[in-house]
Parts: C-alpha cells; structure tokens; sequence
C-alpha cells in the first residue's frame, strides 16, 4: 500500500534492506524531538535507545510484513530516503509513529507535523484493512 501525504510523503511497507536507515531514523527522532521526554538524561536514551538497534528494526520487519511503514519525500526532509517510520500490529494498534527532525534549510521547511500525521493517518487506514 502506498498512500501520497498533501506535503509530499508516501508511505508503504518498508523492507528488510532499509533497516538500518529505519533504525538511524527512529534513534535519530528520539533524541532530537523527543527531548521534552529524556531532557537528555543519559541513562534515559540509553534505556530507550537499547532496543532501537538495525538487527531489533529488521526483526520487527520479518515478524510482521508489511505492518512497518516507511515514510519517504516528506517536504522539508531534504531530499530523499526514509523520513519516518511507523509500525501498525496485526491486530491493528499502533504500536509507534517516528520522524526525523525536518532540515532547517530545506525546501518547505516547516515544523507543523504534517509528515508525522500523514504517517498515523496511513497507519490508521492499515490498521482498518
């Protein structure tokens, strides 16, 4: 399934071979928008960051195919590859929604969440399949 985002996203299942990319996405979202979260408390990103790892992202791939999306294009990323990532389970909960910092000099640059929404809205419509 892939779903055009109004700012530029599509989204569709990601694949083992981006796991890394997926991986370095996730951590990346972590620390850099999550702050309000760890106040960057190292003992916090270290608990939170033990599992985000390239091996644990492909397990998640493997386990359920096709419920780990991959958010590409999104306006104001800076070009191409994965800018978000989510995971929907079999069952259809949510499991997480994670997207990097958008790039402050990039086209379109903006900080309205518009690529993090797109991607819960593709996670919603999964989860209803």
């Amino acid at each position: 399934m892939t779903s055009p985002d109004p700012c530029n996203w599509t989204f569709r299942p990601a694949v083992i071979s981006e796991a890394e990319e997926a991986c370095a996405v996730i951590r990346r979202s972590i620390i850099e928008l999550c702050g309000a979260d760890h106040d960057g408390n190292p003992a916090i990103l270290d608990r939170w960051l033990a599992n985000k790892t390239p091996d644990q992202v492909r397990q998640w791939i493997e386990a359920n195919p096709g419920g780990v999306l991959a958010g590409t294009g999104g306006t104001g990323m800076g070009g191409a590859g994965i800018g978000g990532v989510g995971m929907v389970m079999p069952d259809g909960r949510i499991a997480f929604v994670w997207r990097q910092a958008r790039v402050p000099n990039a086209p379109g640059h903006s900080l309205d969440g518009s690529g993090g929404a797109g991607l819960c809205r593709t996670a919603g419509r999964r989860a209803q399949v």
